[in-house]
């Protein structure tokens, strides 16, 4: 458990905002010295929706680094291990315009750290979105 002085201060990475078809990339967090990167997410379905989700991806800038590159997930079947981008999806389980809370710890070990975000399953009306980032040195 991180101490209070491991834990650098609360960011808005995306403040409360309409969600689109297409990843909209949030403010890029400077990692530094930290380790993990919590992400507090606030998400709410468009009116009338009931069955949209919201997806969220990371990528990570190396120390030194020009490009950003993608967390992979493996699935490794007869030797052979093949890997995949993760894509964080969160489907909606409360009602239109009540906010469903989450949390997604990501490691940080990279100088900067992008957080993009879509929704999927909209029929008419788009949700919307906030996040926060605390970053933790423990």
């Amino acid at each position: 458990m991180p101490r209070s002085s491991d834990i650098l201060k609360l960011t808005t990475v995306r403040a409360a905002t309409e969600l689109t078809a297409s990843y909209v990339e949030g403010t890029v967090i400077e990692c530094g010295n930290v380790n993990q990167v919590s992400l507090f997410v606030a998400y709410t379905m468009g009116a009338g929706e009931t069955s949209n989700s919201i997806e969220i991806k990371t990528e990570f800038k190396p120390f030194g680094g020009d490009s950003y590159y993608r967390e992979a997930s493996s699935d490794t079947v007869r030797g052979t291990v093949t890997l995949a981008p993760i894509e964080y999806s969160f489907a909606a389980v409360s009602a239109a315009g009540t906010y469903d809370n989450f949390v997604i710890e990501v490691p940080a070990n990279c100088e900067r750290l992008k957080v993009s975000a879509k929704e999927t399953g909209k029929a008419t009306n788009f949700g919307t979105c906030s996040i926060l980032a605390n970053a933790s040195t423990a």
